[in-house]
């Protein structure tokens, strides 16, 4: 992924496609790239806090709900009690103070109606992104609207994974997109030639500019359940993660992204920027998951398991890691990991080479509860033994407990 710092993900210039539209303004549910539409989704709930062009991916936009969510993406705030610029445009109508910042800001063109409700194209929307983003001049002297501003747009990647043909259809997804794709556009520098002014790009893109956030790549080495170093101590913070062994601050970061290749992004505000904003999954990443019974067992760097009653056979990298109920053990996988009521397990490789680093077990026992003891934080189960765990004490013990419908629950 490679756009300024490192995109996530790498998809082909606009396509056009022949698709039937629905008469209910919506598109077919293929028409858009999930996992660019999930991404983006993320990046953009992280930075501004909502969706601000809707939720519903496959509906139209209309021209005044664009212009809206561009100004909120620039931060610009809307003209209160403003007088009426276009004569379609009623001052109570809840866009109207965006679309009349955006007429002052030069965005907007000069006109007797706006035409709000229309449903806005993509060479309407990219010529607002793209003027708002202060790349008129360059598209102007490419030719200007519409060609120009096309053009300008795929030169800056602004349209990938933006799967609406020229004139057609514009949905939340495709402007979701372009929100995502000019927050790794490089911003343009005016600089002086003598007595001329002229444009370059700069060493910013839009995400470091308006939102003072910057992204690394790496791999999620330790979140506070487990770590990828054998027989190391759990991280206390609850709101700590290890990239490439390096810590952040990441609030709730989800166990399962141990091992994953993530792009971060990092709150430039804090010095140094060691606060995770938002955390993607690379592309790379690829999972198989299978239950213990169906494991065969491993042959030097061959994993061995059955799938459809067939032999399927994976290979695992020399130095393999075994994460064993959230803990990395030295060794391989032994018998006793696989004799508890259930367990289930799962290889990851990180690096898309089909060759798996990490192999997760996750075993479990069900027992019934015979005492709980909320001054001590002992729970013990009765079954032919007696254990009990401590969990208020034990840093090195993480406990899920589940009732009889499988929902998760807490004493």
């Amino acid at each position: 992924m490679k756009k300024i710092l490192s995109l996530l993900i790498v998809f082909s210039m606009l396509m056009s496609f022949a698709a039937v539209y629905a008469e209910d303004d919506t598109l077919p549910a293929y028409a858009y790239d999930t996992k660019a539409y999930g991404d983006a989704c993320s990046l953009m709930q992280s930075m501004v806090g909502y969706g601000v062009f809707g939720t519903d991916p496959d509906s139209k936009v209309t021209r005044a709900q664009f212009t809206a969510g561009a100004a909120v993406i620039f931060g610009i705030p809307p003209v209160e009690d403003s007088v009426p610029v276009y004569s379609d445009v009623a001052a109570d109508n809840i866009y109207a103070g965006y679309i009349a910042a955006a007429h002052s800001a030069g965005w907007i063109s000069p006109a007797d109606k706006f035409k709000p409700d229309s449903f806005i194209t993509l060479e309407q929307a990219v010529k607002i992104l793209l003027t708002a983003a202060q790349y008129n001049v360059v598209a102007d002297a490419k030719g200007g609207y519409p060609a120009g501003y096309l053009t300008v747009a795929n030169s800056i990647d602004l349209l990938d994974s933006v799967n609406t043909a020229y004139s057609g259809t514009f949905t939340v997804a495709d402007a979701t997109m372009l929100f995502y794709n000019l927050m790794f556009a490089p911003v343009f520098d005016i600089v002086s030639y003598g007595n001329n002014l002229g444009y370059e790009k700069g060493g910013q893109n839009y995400l470091e500019k308006l939102y003072d956030v910057y992204s690394i790549e790496g791999v999620v080495t330790a979140t506070n359940h487990s770590s990828v170093i054998p027989d190391t101590e759990l991280i206390v913070d609850n709101d700590i993660i290890e990239i490439d062994g390096i810590e952040y601050r990441y609030p709730g970061a989800d166990p399962d992204v141990l091992g994953k290749a993530v792009t971060a992004y990092l709150d430039g505000s804090v010095n140094p920027a060691k606060k995770v904003i938002c955390l993607i999954e690379e592309n790379t990443n690829s999972e198989v998951e299978l239950i213990a019974e169906d494991y065969s067992g491993i042959s030097g760097t061959t994993f061995e398991y059955y799938s459809n009653d067939k032999i399927k056979r994976e290979r695992l990298e020399p130095a393999y890691k075994v994460i064993y109920n959230g803990r990395c053990v030295s060794g391989t996988v032994t018998d006793e990991m696989l004799t508890d009521s259930f367990a289930e397990m799962r290889l990851l490789d990180s690096d898309g080479d089909s060759v798996y680093e990490l192999i997760f077990i996750n075993s479990y026992t069900y027992l019934k509860i015979a005492n709980t003891d909320h001054f001590t934080g002992y729970i013990s189960f009765a079954d032919d033994s007696v254990r009990f765990i401590n969990l208020g004490g034990e840093k090195d013990v993480l406990c899920s407990i589940y009732d009889h419908s499988g929902n998760k629950t807490a004493l």
